[in-house]
């Protein structure tokens, strides 16, 4: 049934499960002609979780396919409203690729005051992270052992660019802190957000294979009070040195 339809339902929909098919498909992710083959295919992704979050997956594919304008104005209107009201459940139960999915749709359809701009920052965090791990898993990993890579930094990238300082560098940490200042007005943005954050911290993924080597690696993004770890070296955000 088309989700616009069921608006009456996404509370009751919280309390009831994704229930597996005779022979569930395998995970796979691309894309099909038909939406509801798209569908058929994606809904493996959601068994067992609320189905809540299967309801605004399929709204967020319809959006994505949606070329009537009225009726893709009453999607987003309705895929804003149900983000709005239950934030915190789908933010726990929705996988970080459905999140970003959550965050792209901001970016594409909402108001700059509903937290457009601040969801295109994430999403492009989150999709230069996943380009960076891509490129890892294709053996291109660093060719010379932390101690080669410190002697010879900064090592120069073009245009005046320079390489990441791996033991002390604070670029990452400066960047988190932008991005949680940008999001922290955006109800959806800033809970996404974070959750994202969070999770990425539980993973083998570059920042956590670099944060390894950096002490201070993260900052403190999700936190109102400095660490007390101690006396630390304070760098301007502002200024290029041990980035």
């Amino acid at each position: 049934m088309d989700p616009l339809q069921e608006g009456s339902d996404w509370a009751e929909s919280l309390d009831q499960f994704v229930e597996a098919e005779t022979a569930p498909a395998p995970y796979v992710t691309g894309w099909k002609p038909d939406v509801n083959d798209h569908k058929a295919m994606v809904r493996a992704e959601f068994v067992g979780k609320p189905l809540l979050c299967w309801k605004l997956a399929q709204l967020i594919i319809d959006i994505r396919r949606e070329s009537d304008t009225a009726r893709l104005a009453s999607q987003v209107d309705l895929f804003l409203q149900v983000t709005e009201r239950y934030t915190e459940p789908l933010m726990e139960n929705l996988s970080s690729r459905w999140i970003v999915s959550v965050l792209n749709t901001y970016a594409d359809h909402a108001k700059v005051e509903q937290g457009k701009d601040a969801a295109l920052i994430v999403t492009t965090f989150m999709d230069m992270l996943k380009l960076a791990d891509s490129a890892w898993l294709l053996d291109e990993q660093p060719g010379q052992d932390l101690a080669s890579y410190q002697q010879n930094w900064p090592h120069h990238l073009g245009d005046g660019m320079t390489s990441y300082h791996m033991q002390h560098g604070n670029l990452v940490a400066n960047l988190l802190k932008r991005i949680d200042q940008a999001v922290s007005p955006h109800h959806v943005t800033r809970h996404a957000w974070r959750t994202l954050l969070q999770r990425l911290r539980q993973h083998e993924n570059l920042l956590t294979r670099l944060a390894q080597l950096n002490e201070e690696f993260w900052g403190d993004p999700l936190d109102q009070a400095r660490r007390q770890n101690g006396p630390r070296v304070e760098r301007d955000i502002e200024s290029g040195q041990k980035k």
